[in-house]
């Protein structure tokens, strides 16, 4: 290889090492959790659901033999179902607007195959003929097609949570036509809180039948809550090269809430040291959007910022850190503040009126506790190596391939 072509493939290297050091894209959809049923061990991930009976479960193949599928047969007739479901999936507050559950299974013998998000007021699917005059009043939020089904069909079932609302599609796989859908308000990804728990339920049929199913996978996928994209202090401005993002919570955040959500972002919260950073991340969260009223005090807090400190310290300014351990070295105080022993969390703050301004003030875990409402927002760091780190990480990359290849300067 020449060196021309070696120069070429190094500079390939960096463009790609740079674009892998950017933090994740906030319009990205996650897998949170999946399961593929290649092997299984009940009680390992899969646990038993309220009170309900377990059906019996076995590892099996599809049809053609290509893929592991969970083969679920009910072991008698009971009113709910035999059910099974994992324990519970962290969904930190805040970082996802979108959460959707996908189960890929097929029904055999007069059975229903289920997919839920327990959560609060219970979330289910069902596709079967089997509807319970009752069930309203155990599961609000549970739907049924009510009729047709095709053993031996593997369907798509989905549930959809948004910030405004939810949906049901059930279709067969491959297919983009649906055999059953519904969407409704009320239940929106905001009242999962801070953990999910993904359930399987096997229906039942007469006293002396043993429907089946076969359950090909199943898998948890949220969508980034959308926000500004991360904006760089650059080195050039005087900053240090990291990258900032001002995200907006729907129905407001704790700091340890927050906190959580900034590392599942790839970041953590915004630690400050100096005036002129502070200055740069007030101006990307000066938006009043950014902001919650604190009616009784005639203020408004803003985003969450990465200090805090122990509870039980002598006077409100002492033992205050940061979350990354760095050095608690510049304090950007608003006027009166820090004022109080028991708030030991970081905020910016508009000291004395309505008007968002970049001094800091110590809250409580969650401000509706002496506010009446929650902050709304969090200011997440994305570390960033500065440029020399780059240009020494290419450089070294460049020197291992001429090493490699031989190439003389």
């Amino acid at each position: 290889m020449s060196t021309t072509r070696l120069h070429v493939a190094g500079a390939v290297g960096a463009v790609v090492l740079l674009f892998l050091l950017q933090p994740a894209s906030a319009a990205e959809t996650v897998t949170i959790f999946q399961d593929d049923f290649s092997s299984f061990t009940f009680g390992s991930t899969w646990h038993t659901y309220n009170s309900e009976p377990v059906p019996n479960l076995a590892l099996g193949t599809t049809t053609d033999g290509t893929r592991s599928v969970l083969h679920m047969e009910s072991s008698g007739q009971f009113p709910d179902g035999h059910t099974i479901a994992t324990g519970p999936i962290s969904i930190p507050t805040g970082v996802y607007s979108d959460l959707t559950y996908t189960v890929v299974f097929k029904t055999v013998s007069g059975s229903y195959t289920p997919l839920g998000m327990s959560m609060y007021g219970g979330c289910e699917v069902r596709y079967g003929a089997w509807q319970p005059s009752n069930w309203a009043s155990v599961s609000p939020f549970s739907f049924d097609s009510g009729g047709t089904r095709s053993d031996g069909v593997y369907y798509k079932g989905t549930i959809r949570m948004t910030t405004a609302g939810s949906s049901i599609t059930v279709y067969p796989d491959g297919s983009a036509t649906p055999v059953y859908s519904r969407t409704w308000t009320g239940t929106t990804v905001a009242d999962m809180g801070n953990q999910v728990s993904l359930y399987l339920r096997q229906g039942v049929g007469g006293a002396t039948d043993h429907p089946e199913a076969m359950v090909d996978s199943v898998k948890l996928e949220g969508t980034l809550a959308s926000s500004p994209p991360p904006v760089e202090w650059k080195t050039q401005d005087g900053g240090n090269g990291h990258k900032y993002e001002v995200v907006l919570v729907d129905g407001g955040i704790s700091w340890e809430q927050a906190r959580d959500a900034a590392i599942a972002r790839g970041g953590h919260l915004a630690t400050i040291s100096s005036a002129a950073e502070n200055d740069f991340v007030f101006n990307l969260a000066k938006d009043a959007s950014y902001w919650a009223p604190y009616a009784p005090y005639n203020v408004t807090g803003g985003p969450w910022l990465g200090g805090y400190r122990a509870a039980g310290q002598s006077d409100p300014a002492s033992g205050w850190t940061w979350v990354t351990g760095e050095p608690w070295t510049y304090q950007g105080w608003a006027p009166g503040a820090p004022n109080n022993l028991g708030e030991n969390y970081l905020q910016f703050f508009t000291g004395g009126s309505l008007i968002p301004s970049s001094g800091w003030n110590d809250a409580f875990l969650d401000t509706a506790v002496v506010a009446g409402v929650s902050n709304v927002s969090y200011v997440v760091e994305y570390d960033v190596p500065e440029p020399a780190t780059i240009s020494l990480l290419v450089l070294a990359g460049l020197g291992l391939l001429n090493k490699r290849h031989g190439v003389k300067k």
